[in-house]
């Protein structure tokens, strides 16, 4: 049944958008379905929430113990050390020449596009090698480098692969969570570590 297979991803801490699920995704917006599968969820200790206007679905496990902590404080800060330096470039690389600066749901991401705007930008390129460690390209040509960041945020499921044969992402719904989560370090983290940084060069 949909409903069971639904729940089995939610349970997995899958999140199901129109571009990665779009059976599920339909599923859910009807209101008796989200009733449903909130009633399935629920003595699980998980909570069916939403997402940019009600366009992602996931789960939140709201049964919160010291193992839900650690588990929480190990995605917080994979999220800030590992996935947020590769989406900061992403972004970069896939508005150089449009307007705007954020990755949002649907966006579209070609891979022959990426590899030519780092091969016209040396600061592109640059950037891009500091992030090799991340991806495993280490010394790898610039197209290869590309492709590994891709897979990286593939793998992550923030980009799913709609064209294989030409290197065709799009942004999947995981994006808005994870723009939430990197908004709440540049507001609570980033910030306060500048601060700390100007009180000590002022020796204050």
């Amino acid at each position: 049944m949909i409903e069971m297979t639904i729940a089995r991803k939610l349970l997995q801490n899958k999140f199901i958008c129109l571009i990665t699920d779009e059976e599920g995704y339909h599923w859910l917006k009807t209101p008796d379905n989200f009733e449903r599968m909130t009633a399935i969820l629920e003595p699980l200790g998980m909570r069916l929430t939403t997402f940019s206007e009600g366009d992602v679905f996931a789960g939140i496990n709201v049964a919160v113990d010291e193992t839900d902590k650690k588990r929480v404080v190990k995605e917080f800060e994979d999220i800030h050390y590992n996935i947020y330096p590769i989406i900061d470039i992403l972004t970069a690389l896939a508005s150089a020449d449009e307007d705007g600066d954020t990755l949002y749901m649907g966006k579209i991401i070609k891979q022959d596009k990426l590899v030519i705007t780092v091969n016209d930008n040396q600061e592109f390129a640059t950037r891009l090698k500091k992030l090799a460690e991340f991806t495993n390209s280490v010394n790898k040509p610039n197209d290869e480098q590309v492709g590994a960041l891709l897979n990286k945020l593939q793998k992550d499921e923030l980009l799913y692969l709609v064209n294989p044969e030409k290197k065709v992402y799009r942004v999947t719904g995981k994006m808005e969570y994870i723009n939430r989560i990197i908004e709440f370090i540049n507001e609570n983290y980033l910030e306060k570590e500048s601060e700390t940084h100007t009180q000590q060069g002022l020796d204050l």
